[in-house]
């Protein structure tokens, strides 16, 4: 029996592949499909056929990257919406210690500015602050106090990623 692929015709893109007797595969082949037999051993996972015949995809950038068929390039096609919630799960995964947070303002300098911070507000904060056993980065309270400090979002996403970093 030969080795067979099913493409697209329109893309390209390899459809399935196997090995089937010559009447067969021309019985898998739907309208818009074509086949290419005798070529063993191409995964429709890692080939496509373009102008220069069968071509392995170029290495891809992400696991969210889709090929475009017609450039033959990856892309990312995400929406903003789609990252902004990426952005947000990542940022509530992130979590440290007491001691990783303060020891991650002190190495950015930002530790005697953010406890003079938290001197000045209320007892519910200073309590938090003195007895929290860890911090986490979508917490109200830390980005109430980044956005004192003077952080951005990202310097922010730094500051945990430095932290989470340290161990005592």
């Amino acid at each position: 029996m030969p080795a067979y692929m099913i493409i697209d015709v329109a893309t390209g893109r390899i459809l399935k592949s196997g090995s089937a007797p010559d009447d067969a595969i021309a019985l898998m082949t739907a309208p818009g499909e074509g086949s290419i037999v005798g070529i063993d051993g191409v995964s429709d996972e890692s080939y496509y056929v373009g102008p220069a015949g069968i071509t392995p995809y170029p290495p891809r950038p992400g696991p969210w990257a889709a090929f475009d068929f017609t450039t033959e390039t990856w892309f990312d096609p995400r929406t903003q919406a789609d990252l902004d919630e990426e952005l947000r799960a990542v940022r509530s995964t992130m979590v440290v210690s007491r001691f990783q947070a303060k020891a991650a303002l002190l190495s950015a300098g930002l530790l005697a500015p953010a406890e003079a911070l938290v001197a000045g507000s209320d007892a519910l904060t200073q309590l938090a602050w003195a007895e929290a056993i860890e911090y986490r980065r979508d917490s109200p309270a830390i980005a109430a106090l980044a956005g004192a400090l003077g952080l951005t979002e990202t310097d922010l996403d730094d500051l945990f990623v430095a932290a989470a970093g340290i161990t005592a």
